[in-house]
């Protein structure tokens, strides 16, 4: 990390520190030319139940201090690159995603019914799954940009910052406003929506992984995977058109002569499909027995 600082950011360190950390407590003071790949796998097989990414992150993270040990001649071998084949495969970058109607079902109904998890984490992770924005954008949301009226949340996602059409305009489903009207008796005196108390904190990107970990689903699903899951099952159960489906998850999508589609066209047929698609979760929890 030292080596890489001045070609990276300080958050970007940041975040390399804190994901190698648990590694880096497990080795203690053990000089590197005595550590073997099972020092390493029995830490790794831990984080890659929370996250098989961040596992491969952490693998290559400390590849990459071997090689630098490597090159200044004090070591002469890299016991990561026995691991590759040891980690849970990451595809094609693709997140976790559940996208087979029952399962989806069933993992709702575990979040539904998981009594351990923090009430505002909870409507957090029951409301992502209806939403299907990026995990960021919900958890950051503002109430100022709930507007009750017209039943949308409006905001300017972050990813599109550069770009035109960068604000979204979601549809609020009955089923959504609800979960917002229960949110807002807790927080509703504070910026977010979900602001952690007492410590009037948004909660932790980490909030809802605990809970994957905790209820037995971390392995097949994660937060970001919801976006996969609605873009997979409105489009074969639904047979929405797919430009429809691109503008709700915030994609740039064009039109046949180049142009890049208003992300405020659309709301009605949007909307639609927004109920649609929480009406189907609703009623697929119900079946769960």
């Amino acid at each position: 990390v030292k080596r890489r600082k001045l070609n990276l950011t300080v958050k970007h360190v940041q975040r390399i520190e804190n994901r190698c950390s648990p590694i880096l407590e497990a080795i203690g003071r053990r000089p590197i030319q005595e550590l073997r790949a099972p020092d390493f796998l029995a830490v790794l097989r831990v984080i890659e139940i929370r996250s098989p990414d961040v596992a491969h992150r952490v693998c290559s993270d400390f590849s990459q201090m071997y090689n630098f040990a490597g090159a200044d001649g004090k070591v002469t071998s890299n016991p990561l690159l026995l691991l590759k084949n040891a980690l849970i495969p990451v595809i094609g970058g693709h997140r976790l995603a559940v996208t087979e109607p029952q399962e989806v079902f069933k993992l709702l109904k575990s979040i539904h019914d998981d009594e351990k998890s923090n009430v505002i984490v909870k409507l957090y992770m029951r409301l992502l799954p209806h939403l299907f924005t990026r995990p960021g954008e919900l958890r950051l949301a503002t109430w100022d940009c709930i507007n009750w009226d017209k039943k949308t949340w409006e905001f300017a996602m972050p990813k599109m910052r550069n770009k035109i059409n960068k604000d979204l305009i979601v549809p609020l489903t009955p089923t959504v406003i609800n979960m917002l009207l229960e949110l807002k008796e807790i927080t509703g005196h504070t910026p977010n929506l979900f602001t952690s108390l007492p410590d009037k904190k948004v909660i932790s990107d980490g909030a809802a992984k605990k809970v994957f970990v905790r209820i037995g689903w971390a392995d097949r699903h994660v937060s970001h995977g919801w976006r996969a899951t609605a873009r997979t099952i409105i489009a074969e159960v639904f047979d929405c058109r797919e430009e429809l489906i691109e503008l709700q998850l915030g994609h740039i999508v064009k039109g046949n002569n180049g142009e890049s589609y208003n992300r405020a066209k659309f709301i009605r047929q949007r909307t639609e499909m927004m109920h649609r698609w929480s009406d189907y979760l609703d009623e697929g929890v119900l079946s769960v027995v």
